[in-house]
């Protein structure tokens, strides 16, 4: 029983100290000056809930795509002046009270000359969706937001809960 005590309290003695060394480096270095003599800040967005990030790699497409959690869903950031970064396009799922989960990986891919952005989602499975795994957007058209397309929408009706 002491060894469990012992264990209980080195991990929350570890959780505290981190929890502070967080808070101190915030204080040390808030948003946008994190930078060092080899890297500079280029901007900084503040967005709540990230839960993955993704750049294209083509140089022409200065985008990025950033999924969030809650509600489910996208924002997309111009990046061709990296120093005044914007968010151009949000999207969210519809009826975001009904979906009891997230976005999570985003993924970027090319074919037949078009762009596409893929938002994989994860639903629990009694809620609204619980079989979507995830939404293809054709991003072609960027940075004409008003051509950004839904194109469909993949479904797993066997093993549900999303990807």
């Amino acid at each position: 029983m002491n060894s469990r005590i012992a264990g209980v309290t080195i991990c929350m003695t570890v959780a505290l100290a981190a929890g502070a060394y967080a808070q101190r480096l915030d204080t040390i270095y808030p948003p946008g000056e994190q930078g060092s003599r080899n890297m500079k800040v280029q901007f900084h967005q503040p967005l709540v809930g990230a839960t993955d990030i993704r750049i294209e790699q083509d140089l022409s497409r200065p985008y990025l795509y950033q999924s969030h959690g809650r509600p489910a869903g996208v924002h997309i950031l111009n990046l061709k002046d990296p120093t005044r970064a914007s968010i151009i396009y949000s999207w969210n799922i519809e009826n975001p009270e009904l979906h009891q989960g997230s976005a999570t990986g985003g993924m970027i891919f090319k074919t037949k000359g078009r762009n596409y952005y893929i938002q994989s989602v994860q639903f629990r499975s009694a809620s609204a969706d619980g079989d979507l795994v995830a939404i293809v957007f054709d991003m072609t058209g960027l940075p004409d937001t008003t051509k950004i397309r839904e194109v469909g929408r993949i479904r797993d009706t066997t093993w549900k809960g999303g990807s």
